[in-house]
């Protein structure tokens, strides 16, 4: 009986987590988090290829790039983590191309992966689309999981995702949009799960020492309120902060800097949940590293 318990218990959670958790959209890259992930009509680096593929079509400097983050660590240990690795370059007729790559592990139980290829153009001049394709791949490792019989042979799903973007840069601001996940792909393994269609909508504006930035998104009727900002200190120095907020009940606060050391970028960021969080959460940290061509 207790076995019987143990194997539906074990197949309910694995059908949770295989949507909520580990495909869930919490914020990448150590620069845009510290920003409170307020990225949609910033998009101006490899990172455009989460948040908004129309960015690659700005005359971006092609690049490398690397983040880890050890997510929630005084709640779940040293076993989950996020890592991406990122490349983005111009192709001819000025199309901007991102390869991505995300991992989101809880060690020894849970693979999950997500690549990534987006392009993104200039359309007028003050108009730029993009295009993302993601293979999504979700894995159960654990021997001991994939020892129910359930498992043996259905131990992991695979899905093909779509998202879209659109930049608009108006005389005063930067205006983004956003869509993930246009065609819901199904992640679920004992049953249909598919994820939900994200929408955000961003704006941002540049000072000469300052940029600000603003988005709203939402998700399964749940909306998102996000702001933040970064100052340039120098041509080398920046600090960035930002909050999250959403009709959820909950608040994140971030901050971060940036140093950059020639065509190499190191950034750091720090997030919390202040309110919904559990006493126990110390935040999230994350390191990215980003190397330019030129």
């Amino acid at each position: 009986m207790k076995r019987i318990f143990y194997r539906s218990f074990i197949m309910v959670f694995i059908s949770a987590i295989s949507l909520y958790s580990f495909f869930e959209d919490i914020g990448i890259g150590a620069r845009q988090t510290s920003m409170g992930s307020t990225f949609v009509a910033v998009c101006d680096d490899v990172y455009s290829v989460y948040y908004n593929p129309a960015g690659l079509g700005k005359p971006l400097v092609g690049s490398v790039s690397f983040m880890y983050a050890q997510l929630w660590p005084s709640i779940g240990g040293e076993g989950l983590n996020d890592m991406f690795a990122g490349f983005n370059t111009v192709l001819r007729n000025n199309i901007g191309i991102g390869i991505t790559w995300q991992s989101r592990v809880l060690q020894g139980v849970v693979n999950d992966d997500t690549i990534s290829v987006g392009l993104g153009k200039q359309i007028k001049e003050n108009l730029l689309l993009g295009v993302v394709v993601k293979y999504l791949k979700f894995e159960l490792v654990s021997e001991e999981i994939k020892s129910i019989p359930e498992l043996k042979n259905n131990s992991q799903k695979t899905a093909v995702g779509l998202d879209l973007g659109v930049l608009l840069k108006l005389t005063q601001i930067d205006v983004g949009i956003s869509l993930k996940n246009v065609n819901s792909p199904d992640v679920g393994i004992f049953e249909p799960a598919p994820l939900p269609m994200v929408i955000k909508f961003g704006v941002s504006k540049k000072f000469e020492k300052i940029r600000v930035a603003a988005d709203v998104s939402n998700s399964n009727n749940v909306t998102e309120f996000s702001a933040g900002g970064e100052l340039y200190l120098s041509e080398k120095i920046t600090l960035r902060c930002g909050g999250i907020t959403s009709t959820a009940d909950y608040l994140k606060l971030s901050v971060g800097a940036g140093l950059q050391i020639n065509k190499l970028q190191l950034d750091y960021s720090y997030m919390i949940q202040i309110i919904g969080g559990t006493e126990t959460d110390t935040g999230t940290h994350r390191v990215g590293l980003s190397l330019r061509f030129k």
